[in-house]
């Protein structure tokens, strides 16, 4: 099984940081994870403990179809996305986004990511999955994410767990 953390200090708070990365996943997860080919939501609503998505996903050259489910939904503290179903040879897959306050306007975000994958040939060449997802969730979290959640929001913005992100104006354009 291959486990990476990775983390970045975003200079905003953990409130902002977390309706960007959670409760507007769907709208800007493309941000960030540029693997992602395909996302649809399956349930409908707000993003919530329970919430399912499809996903399609280049992992180390090879395309991944996978369903998942937030199994952890704890406003300003944890987000956790985990593989549900049978499907494919995936037979392992964990991303969760912990959010740690560092102070009133600043908060650090650690990505775990937890995969495992069935076949001989993830197995042999694991240690060179490893070494992309790696350099990949670097680039992704420590640059990408951060990028995106200072970029969207306000510096100063104090939110309640229920109030929507106060959005800025997109200057790179939407999603892909």
């Amino acid at each position: 099984m291959i486990v990476i953390d990775t983390s970045v200090v975003i200079e905003r708070s953990a409130s902002l940081c977390f309706s960007i990365i959670a409760r507007g996943y769907f709208e800007h997860v493309r941000r960030w994870r540029y693997s992602l080919q395909e996302l649809k939501q399956l349930t409908e609503g707000d993003v919530k403990l329970g919430t399912q998505s499809q996903e399609t996903e280049t992992v180390a050259g090879r395309k991944v179809d996978r369903t998942v489910e937030v199994s952890e939904f704890d406003p300003d503290k944890v987000f956790t996305l985990k593989r549900v179903g049978g499907d494919g040879t995936e037979t392992h897959y964990v991303s969760s986004y912990r959010f740690n306050p560092v102070s009133r306007y600043r908060c650090e975000v650690t990505h775990h990511l937890e995969l495992d994958r069935s076949g001989l040939s993830f197995k042999l060449l694991g240690m060179f999955v490893r070494r992309s997802l790696r350099n990949e969730l670097d680039m992704a979290v420590g640059r990408r994410v951060k990028a995106t959640v200072e970029e969207l929001t306000e510096p100063s913005g104090v939110m309640t767990a229920s109030q929507k992100a106060m959005i800025r104006p997109a200057t790179r354009g939407p999603s892909r």
